[in-house]
């Protein structure tokens, strides 16, 4: 008894025909490189605390304005976006805090700044106000890093007499 291949080179050609038709087969199409990951887009960060100033407010409480600024260091334009603001600190009587505030951060160009600014209502005696920024607070805007996007510190407010 002679031994038959169980598949002819007609049956072979065949099925790779069949296959490349359907992309199972043949040589394989390269992938595209994946996308540059960062490349081209804005990156919203807290730049800096302005100088600020105490005021009278309502029935002559005091208050205190913050003023910062916000800065896209990406190189293309950043659409709007929301910024929060929260402040806390320590006094005689506890603790006290006050926000988160929401305000607008408006279309930023490559490269350009903002400066915000919120009226902070403050007790009698806070020394020492703690304040935490988060700029695209919302996560409105795609961009290059938001690693960077929130920052806090420490302002002088309202000496203790």
């Amino acid at each position: 008894m002679k031994c038959r291949p169980i598949l002819n080179r007609y049956f072979v050609y065949s099925l790779v025909v069949v296959l490349s038709l359907f992309g199972l087969a043949g040589c394989r199409k390269s992938k595209a490189p994946p996308p540059q990951p960062n490349a081209a887009l804005p990156d919203l960060v807290f730049e800096s605390v302005k100088p600020s100033r105490t005021f009278k407010g309502l029935n002559n409480a005091t208050g205190f304005l913050f003023v910062f600024t916000v800065k896209n260091q990406g190189p293309v334009d950043a659409p709007g976006s929301t910024t929060s603001v929260r402040f806390e600190g320590g006094s005689d009587g506890g603790q006290w805090s006050y926000g988160p505030v929401e305000l607008t951060t408006f279309h930023l160009s490559a490269g350009t700044s903002d400066t915000l600014e919120t009226p902070i209502p403050l007790p009698q005696c806070i020394p020492l106000c703690f304040f935490t920024i988060e700029v695209d607070s919302n996560h409105q805007v795609d961009e290059s890093d938001k690693t960077n996007n929130k920052a806090s510190g420490t302002l002088h407010c309202t000496p203790c007499k």
